[in-house]
Order: structure tokens, then C-alpha cells, then sequence
């Protein structure tokens, strides 16, 4: 083994789980006789015992099985976020079919390209979205049937099927053969085309939610979160349900009550949390940012707060120092790599861990250590050759929880020969072996004679400016220096900042061939995707249109 690939311990799975579903029956079985809340609904304060959360989830799994769905058929979930949305994926887990998020608001055209892909045999939705997936399936001349969460006029209503079924009491969840089969379908980003349905097998999920003790534990934290856990975990939920983090039911392994919110906001934050006493969540890097900006209420108790995990590579060191001095000292405030294809976070610091603790705190601009279970190496760009520490080049990574590939398409290209999965992302590592991300692939520009320009360092300096919001940046083509550096920003409510006085902020502050050569543009919104990234693909033409 090459000394310059970082690779780690294994995960160790027990083995007598027969799949995701039969872990998650077997743990809701366990919570549902010791009286505990799975779900609390923000905005009603309405809980949701596991007892309820079970039998509704056996119900439905009972009818799915009854209308034919079976083992390895595609469930799709499509609408928003509420109370009954995680039972469509618990019941197809219960029953070996492969469940499914579309995000209900993709562009008609994703998601008719979605649905001819993926061929779902049923759709769980509302009677909202109901009218308008009608139309697209008739389009794309696909046969589904619909479970309506609400109002049902047409399809099965969710409300008569959750009702008594039959023989449940003796039902038991379909065991997998094989766990390296598909269990799931999460898609891509989008942010440089279609969204891709990427096939997560059983064993990545199952070696998701298996705990290990840390090799050097901290015990003051240790401590900590022993207190604060001492009446159950509690997790704040802020995530669209397409999300990943929204997806993964985590939540069940360890018992733990899912707090689901609607949306984020900063100063409402601070409130929940002390409410609900809640005790970890996870944010997009612009809630992070969001939250910098309001300070906790003095009179609010918000120690119970363990972990807020920034989701995203980007997160700002600046706002991850601000938020952590408005927790507890013992508390955790961090970003985080990862990757969908890999059912997330692949590069963190374990949070119970002394020296990765240490490490942490001082190197802001880390995004972690490699978790269990990867090999990770760091290849040249353009001769492939692996590289040491503090060198950069592009993230590979395999491993078992790497995968199946996506669904239905050719991936191959998304592997190197060795079976390294091409992440797109440039990173590098320490002496340490801590982890720094420098930028997607795709954000990397040249111009003129001058080393490879990474986005992610320019767009740092412009979200430093007080008026600044939200930046973006990339290298617009020149038809002599080949690109020109140049920003799109979102600025704060009521900023009076001008583009030129932004612009010579920044270039007083980067190297002469960094500066801003391609100008920068004051705009009302950036493009995203749904799960809050820039679709880099589409800022040209934004700029060509101011």
C-alpha cells in the first residue's frame, strides 16, 4: 500500500441484521415499549410516540405488500416535509423495496427525466402535487399508482390505509440476502446537470448508524453528553425531505426524538433549541452564516445544544468561531466532507475524540479526519500521480460503503483503475492527515500564464465584506487570458455597498492575478439547486444578463 493513501479501520457489522429494515423494526420494537417520542412537529408541538410511528409503518408496509409491491420495486416519495413522510421510507425498507425522494419542486422537466429513470411502482404525495403528476407521467406515458398523504380524491388515501390491517400483529420485516444490495435511491445535486440516482446499499446505511468509542475520548465531553442525552437525544430537523441528512432515519438507531421544523431561522433557532431542549442538528453553510449574525438571546438556556454540524466544505471559519462561543464550551459547532455516494460524511472529526478535539479547534479550516472504513488518496491533476501531504489535487476514495453505482446508467467513468471513486473535489491533507478542501474541480480556472485559480479562495475574501450575503465566483471566459475572475453577490438586507466599492475590497486583498478582473455583479438572488448549492453551469449567463 502506497504510504501517501490514508486509509482507515474497517467498520465491523454484527452479523445477524439481515438489512435496514429489519434493524429499524427490531429498534422501534425496543423504543415503542419504553414509551418514547420519535417525532415532534415544530410548529403544531403535535408528538409522535414510536408506538404510532410502528404500527403505522407496519400498516403500510402490510398494504404495499398486498397491492404487489415487492422486494428491490422503487417507492417514490414525492411533496414536503411532514409527520407521515418518513413511514413511506420505513415501510419500503420494511418490505425490501427501494425507497425514494423527489424533490417536489425540480423544474417539470428533472423530474418527468427523474421518473422515466427510476420507474416507481408507487408515488406517496399530497393532493397538490397529485395534480400536477398526473400530467408529467401522462407525458412521459408512465403507469403509477399514488398513496395521498391528505385530501385524497384519487389514488389510495394514506388516512384508510394506516387504519387496522389484518395479521399485523404477526408481521415481520423482509430479511435481505445480500446487504451490499440496493436499499435506497438519493440524488445528486444537480448542480452541473440532471440530478443522478445514486444506489446506497444496506450495508452503507447499516454502517451509518454503528457506534464505535473513540481511540483517545475526551471524557469532560464524554460527560457532557452523558448529561445532556440523560432524557433522550434530541434532534433538530431542519432539512427538505430530498436531503440526505433529512433521509437518513439515524435518529432510530439511538432511540432519539426528530424535532422536524419547516424552515430556518436565526433567531427562532436559538428558541427551539432552548424549548425543545434539543441536542444536535445539521446546516446548510448559509444557515451557519445566518446564525453568526444572531446572537442567543442571553436569557435563553441553550447548553443542551452537543452538536451543529455544517454540511457543505465551504463553511466559514469566522462564523463557526462566532457560533461556538454561543454554546456550550464542551459543545461542538463544525463543518464536514461528504459525499452522497458514499451516504455522507466520509471526512469529520469525532467530536469525542481528545486530540481529534484538538485538532479542531486549531485548524479552523479542516474539515476533518477520514472516517472508518476508506481509503483515501490525493492524485495530480493532470498526471494522476498520488501525492503527499500539503499537496493538492483531486479527492479518490472507495471502500465498502462506496455506491452500487447509479441507478440504471454506466458508471464507470466515476472510478479510476484501482476502483477509487472520483469525488470532482480538490482538497489535500496535513502532516496530521486532517483534511482541507480547496474546491470543486468544476470552480478551478486559469488565467493567462498564472497557477490554477480555485473559486472557493476568492469567494472567502467577498463574503468577508459586511454588506455581502451570499457570492459566488468563477472565471469568465476571455478570448485572450483564457478566464477573468469575476463575482455575483447577493447583498444583506437594506446594504448600500456598490459593486466597485466590493470589488476594490477584494482586490486589495488576493494576489494581483486573483483580483476581479471580470467585474462583479449586485444581483437580487444566485441560482441553486434544492439542496442549496450554486449551479455554477448557470452564472454566465446571469452575468450576461445584468
Amino acid at each position: 500500500m502506497n504510504k501517501n493513501i490514508i486509509t482507515t479501520e474497517d467498520v465491523i457489522l454484527p452479523n445477524n441484521i439481515p438489512g435496514i429494515g429489519y434493524y429499524y423494526f427490531n429498534k422501534m420494537k425496543e423504543y415503542a415499549l419504553q414509551n418514547k417520542i420519535a417525532q415532534i412537529v415544530e410548529k403544531t408541538d403535535e408528538k409522535d410516540p414510536y408506538e404510532s410511528l410502528l404500527k403505522r409503518c407496519i400498516r403500510t408496509s402490510i398494504f404495499l405488500q398486498n397491492i404487489g409491491i415487492k422486494k428491490d420495486d422503487v417507492i417514490a416519495i414525492i411533496g414536503p416535509k411532514h409527520v407521515h413522510s418518513v413511514v413511506s421510507f420505513i415501510s419500503g425498507h420494511f418490505i425490501g423495496a427501494i425507497p425514494t425522494c423527489v424533490a417536489y419542486d425540480y423544474p417539470e422537466n428533472n423530474i418527468k427525466s427523474i421518473l422515466k429513470s427510476i420507474k416507481p411502482k408507487i408515488i406517496f404525495t399530497d393532493s397538490k402535487c397529485l395534480t400536477f403528476l398526473k400530467e408529467y407521467l401522462h407525458d412521459i406515458s408512465l403507469s403509477v399508482k399514488f398513496i395521498v398523504f391528505d385530501d385524497c380524491v384519487e389514488g389510495f388515501s394514506f388516512s384508510d390505509i394506516v387504519k387496522l390491517q389484518s395479521d399485523e400483529e404477526n408481521f415481520e420485516p423482509v430479511k435481505i440476502d445480500n446487504i451490499k444490495n440496493t436499499a435506497i435511491l438519493y440524488f445528486s445535486s444537480g448542480s452541473t446537470g440532471l440530478p443522478k440516482p445514486i444506489c446506497i446499499s444496506h450495508y452503507a446505511m447499516l454502517a451509518s448508524v454503528i457506534d464505535s468509542y473513540p481511540d483517545d475520548p475526551d471524557m469532560q465531553v464524554l460527560a457532557h453528553l452523558k448529561k445532556q442525552y440523560s432524557n433522550g437525544c434530541r434532534y433538530l430537523d431542519y432539512q427538505p425531505l430530498h436531503w440526505i441528512s433529512s433521509q437518513l432515519t439515524q435518529w432510530i438507531h439511538k432511540g432519539s426524538t426528530r424535532i422536524v421544523v419547516d424552515k430556518f431561522e436565526g433567531v427562532k433557532f436559538w428558541e427551539i433549541v432552548n424549548k425543545y431542549k434539543a441536542n444536535s442538528t445539521f446546516i446548510a453553510p448559509n444557515c451557519l452564516i445566518e446564525l453568526s449574525k444572531c446572537p442567543k438571546p442571553e436569557h435563553l438556556n441553550v447548553d443542551s445544544l452537543c452538536l451543529i454540524l455544517v454540511g457543505g466544505f465551504h463553511a466559514m471559519a469566522e462564523c463557526m468561531v462566532a457560533v461556538r462561543k454561543m454554546v456550550h464550551p464542551l459543545s461542538t459547532v463544525m463543518s464536514r466532507y461528504g459525499q452522497t455516494e458514499f451516504n455522507g460524511g466520509t471526512i469529520l472529526y469525532e467530536i469525542r475524540d481528545k486530540t481529534q478535539r484538538k485538532y479542531m479547534h486549531e485548524k479552523l479550516n479542516s474539515v476533518g479526519m477520514v472516517t472508518k472504513g476508506l481509503s483515501v488518496k490525493i492524485v495530480d491533476l493532470d498526471t494522476n500521480e498520488i501525492l503527499g501531504p500539503n499537496k493538492s489535487g483531486e479527492i479518490l476514495m472507495k471502500g465498502e460503503k462506496c455506491f452500487n453505482g447509479y441507478y440504471k446508467m454506466d458508471s464507470k467513468d466515476c472510478f479510476d483503475e484501482d476502483g477509487y471513486f472520483r469525488t470532482g473535489d480538490i482538497g489535500y491533507y496535513d502532516e496530521d492527515k486532517c483534511f482541507y478542501i480547496v474546491d470543486r474541480l468544476k470552480g478551478i480556472f486559469k488565467y493567462s500564464k498564472f497557477p490554477k485559480i480555485a473559486s472557493l479562495d476568492i469567494e472567502k475574501i467577498v463574503m468577508k465584506h459586511p454588506a455581502v450575503k451570499r457570492a459566488a465566483v468563477f472565471g469568465y471566459p476571455h478570448p485572450i487570458d483564457k478566464n477573468h475572475a469575476t463575482a455575483v453577490v447577493v447583498l444583506e438586507e437594506n446594504a448600500k455597498a456598490t459593486s466597485e466599492e466590493i470589488r476594490n475590497f477584494v482586490d486589495s486583498q488576493v494576489e494581483d492575478y486573483k483580483r476581479l478582473r471580470g467585474g462583479l455583479k449586485i444581483v437580487k438572488e444566485l441560482p441553486l439547486t434544492l439542496t442549496g448549492k450554486i449551479k455554477s453551469g448557470d452564472l454566465k449567463a446571469l452575468v450576461d444578463e445584468y
